[in-house]
């Protein structure tokens, strides 16, 4: 099987708070828009940010997600730099393999810049 394209869709319950967090302070570029999700470039993929439907159940919540998205970065201390001064609260930490800088989206939704050593 060989795919076009890869893409991440993400139900989120704040949905214009998460557009705005993710066109704004991640200055991803919009797709495509409509009333209840937005498309974004997203590296080599595209983030599909979607209102949550309650028809579909609730989003599931166990305490920890069931997933992160990363963006892997040329520097995570200057993307970390940079989300800060946008009012993020960001946690880099450095390890033996690679740097990550860890946040969260406007529904909590856990994200990491990355860089390998």
């Amino acid at each position: 099987m060989k795919a076009d394209e890869t893409g991440i869709l993400l139900w989120v319950k704040n949905y214009q708070a998460c557009v705005d967090f993710y066109s704004r302070v991640l200055e991803l570029k919009i797709r495509f828009q409509k009333s209840y999700l937005t498309t974004f470039d997203f590296g080599d993929s595209y983030l599909l940010v979607e209102k949550e439907d309650p028809a579909h159940g609730p989003i599931q919540r166990d305490g920890r997600p069931p997933f992160i998205l990363r963006l892997n970065v040329p520097d995570v201390q200057q993307a970390t730099w940079q989300l800060r001064a946008k009012d993020v609260e960001v946690e880099f930490n450095s390890h033996d393999w690679g740097d990550i800088g860890q946040f969260h989206d406007p529904d909590g939704n856990i994200l990491q810049f990355c860089k390998w050593k």
